[in-house]
């Protein structure tokens, strides 16, 4: 029977959701090769949502002191790097959002009014503190998915052209589109999963044991459950990223297993020599046709090793009528014929 099971689950102080699941029975021979995929995927899955750059009105570069503000610029890109944040629907295309802020005023994450498809996890997160004299106008850009923070350079060019449109707004927006484009690049390439522990302990058969002098001792069937702990950033629950990590293995190796049904249901010869393939098809080991073992132990004696091989020799493998069937019949599928 498979089982995977949530034992236990909490919130941590400082956010973060903990997850300790049982999946199993694994084989002994496959456990620990299976355990050690779904953490190394479940640690390199990245925040969704994230700011991948902000313009600051009258910064040029993040190595300025702004008048009236604690923080210098650097400090206040650090902050907003802490940010996390979920979608709850999905972003079809870049979200921008403007701040506009005037001391005296403590600013945190709760006062960065987001669109409805956007949640921030960390609304607590210290941003900055103003003075009596102090301003500010800030625009964030944010994007999902796993674009890098230099890259989205290129997509913030694109917007150039609608930014014309939110000229007449507000004078903070017109303001920030007058001053040249300076844009100030996050790196804030977060993980959704801080941690990721596991224990493999044997299966022990319930009910069944056997009892030496004093001593009770269980059967152990050659099998292996696998015990996950989980700690995400609160932005994703840790039975939902386990899942997700089980999927993307699967759709990753999945396509292997079909590649080669799927080359031959699509195999074009007129395509192939069009392209100029046809040597490279020549050329093909004849470990791509699916030739039972027999068969192929008998090509490699006869030094048959590409598919060329096999249409030179012909006429000497026509004696072996049954081997000859089944070569016929693949080398048909790529339009050949002995």
């Amino acid at each position: 029977m498979i089982i995977y099971s949530c034992i236990e689950s909490r919130i941590e102080r400082n956010g973060q959701l903990y997850g300790l699941f049982k999946l199993g029975p694994f084989p002994k021979s496959q456990s620990l090769t299976i355990a050690n995929i779904l953490r190394r995927t479940l640690l390199a899955n990245e925040s969704k949502i994230r700011i991948s750059s902000i313009q600051i009105q009258g910064v040029n570069h993040e190595y300025m002191n702004l008048k009236g503000i604690r923080e210098s610029v650097i400090d206040i890109i650090l902050n907003f790097e802490k940010l996390i944040f979920k979608d709850i629907k999905p972003i079809i295309k870049p979200e921008q959002v403007f701040l506009n802020f005037t001391g005296p005023r403590i600013i945190t994450a709760k006062d960065i009014n987001l669109p409805k498809n956007i949640q921030c996890v960390n609304i607590d997160n210290y941003l900055m503190t103003l003075e009596f004299d102090g301003s500010i106008a800030i625009k964030l850009f944010f994007y999902q998915g796993q674009l890098g923070s230099q890259n989205s350079f290129f997509d913030i060019q694109t917007q150039k052209i609608r930014n014309r449109i939110f000229r007449s707004f507000t004078p903070l927006q017109t303001n920030l589109l007058k001053t040249k484009e300076n844009f100030l690049f996050l790196d804030n390439s977060l993980s959704l999963i801080n941690r990721v522990n596991y224990t493999i302990r044997p299966f022990i058969q319930e009910g069944k044991s056997y009892t030496f002098g004093e001593a009770e001792t269980f059967l152990e069937i050659n099998q292996e459950f696998i015990f996950f702990e989980i700690w995400t950033n609160g932005s994703v629950h840790p039975k939902n990223a386990l899942v997700k990590a089980i999927d993307e293995v699967l759709f990753t190796l999945l396509p292997f297993r079909f590649k080669n049904k799927l080359f031959l249901e699509n195999f074009n010869l007129k395509f192939i020599k069009k392209k100029k393939l046809y040597n490279k098809l020549l050329n093909l080991d004849i470990g791509n046709l699916n030739l039972c073992l027999d068969n192929y132990f008998y090509l490699k004696k006869q030094n048959i090793n590409r598919i060329i091989d096999i249409l030179n020799n012909s006429e000497n493998l026509k004696k072996n009528s049954n081997f000859f069937k089944e070569i016929q019949s693949l080398l048909l599928t790529f339009g050949l014929r002995l």
